[in-house]
């Protein structure tokens, strides 16, 4: 386990799909790992691209999608099936729930594949609320027990009545701007996140440890 694994475990846990198809031809069940995104979200493609290819030797193509406006990457994974498998449904292998490095890699994962980040300018507070914002199917309850841990704050969640989706969201603080410095900032791949979240730490001298 290492940053870019952990960072591509997010990535899968946000945009990725494991899915099953019978190939006739060759009479077996194929496992394949996919992804579609849109263009903003390349640099998040590519660097998982280069993950498949140091840690599982897979050498894959970004194809594009004209008709959708999208890119995607595919690849079989049978041969590495169990431990991918291990990772779906954002299930956290062990190293890193126990890592602060290696959580904020695989937080930088989750960020770039369905997280927003953005400042909010509430005219009944002070100064702006900066705020990290995942989008899921539910509540992300064992992402936010790690937040909790790791980033020193809490965790809040808001429900979307109209599509029944869920973000998990926490503040930018004082108290957390060393770990998001240290072990997040540093692992984001999309350019406007890395520059949303460099501005939002600009506000704040890093608590000391």
């Amino acid at each position: 386990m290492d940053k870019d694994l952990a960072y591509m475990i997010g990535a899968i846990n946000s945009d990725g799909c494991i899915y099953f198809f019978n190939n006739k031809k060759r009479n077996m069940i194929i496992a394949r790992l996919e992804f579609t995104i849109g263009a903003k979200s390349m640099p998040m493609l590519e660097k998982v691209q280069d993950v498949l290819l140091e840690h599982f030797k897979k050498r894959t193509t970004i194809q594009v999608r004209n008709y959708k406006n999208s890119y995607a990457l595919h690849t079989s994974i049978n041969r590495h099936l169990t431990a991918f498998l291990s990772w779906e449904d954002y299930k956290i292998p062990a190293e890193i729930k126990s890592d602060a490095y290696l959580f904020g890699a695989y937080l930088a994962g989750l960020i770039d594949g369905d997280g927003y980040v953005k400042t909010k300018h509430n005219i009944d507070r002070k100064r702006p609320q900066s705020v990290i914002k995942i989008a899921s199917d539910r509540p992300l309850e064992g992402i936010s027990t790690l937040i909790q841990k790791y980033a020193a704050c809490k965790v809040h969640f808001e429900h979307n009545k109209k599509n029944k989706g869920v973000q998990t969201c926490f503040y930018v603080t004082k108290k957390n701007a060393k770990f998001l410095k240290d072990c997040v900032l540093p692992n984001l791949a999309i350019t406007h996140k890395i520059e949303a979240l460099s501005n939002m730490l600009k506000d704040y001298e890093p608590a000391r440890i």
